[in-house]
This record gives C-alpha cells, structure tokens and sequence, in this order.
C-alpha cells in the first residue's frame, strides 16, 4: 500500500520532470520532502520502486522514471 509521504514524493517527481524535462536528483527530492534524512527518502524511492511506480538505475544520476503504473496512480488521485 502507498503512503501519503509516498504520494507526495511522486507528484513531486512528476512535477518537476514536466518542469525540467529530467528527473530531480535525490538532493532536490530532499528540499521538497519533510523527511529527516536521506535514507528516509531512499528507503520510500525503493518502495515506490516495489510498488512499481517509478524504476531507476543505481549510481546513475536523474534516472527516476514513472512507469505507467505510477502514471495510473497518479491519475487516479487527482480525480
């Protein structure tokens, strides 16, 4: 099940791609998010990872992708 914190990190990352054209660096994910620290952050990115809502390539910098599950998702929220 997704969390609100979850939900929050995704609109986030989806914003800002539509934005930029690219995906938000963990860092710029950070100012965005009230979490504590970044492992928090990571630990919700490898959820949302299992949920299959985004995929990203380790040590490879702005690879965050929305899958079209996510992209589901998100439709569904906002109505």
């Amino acid at each position: 099940m997704i969390t609100q914190i979850q939900v929050k990190i995704l609109k986030t990352i989806k914003t800002y791609i539509e934005k930029k054209g690219y995906s938000p660096s963990l860092d710029e994910l950070k100012k965005e998010i009230p979490l504590k620290s970044k492992e928090d952050l990571n630990g919700h990115m490898k959820s949302l990872e299992k949920l299959g809502c985004i995929k990203k390539q380790q040590s490879l910098a702005r690879s965050i992708i929305i899958t079209d599950q996510g992209k589901s998702l998100l439709k569904l929220l906002s109505n």
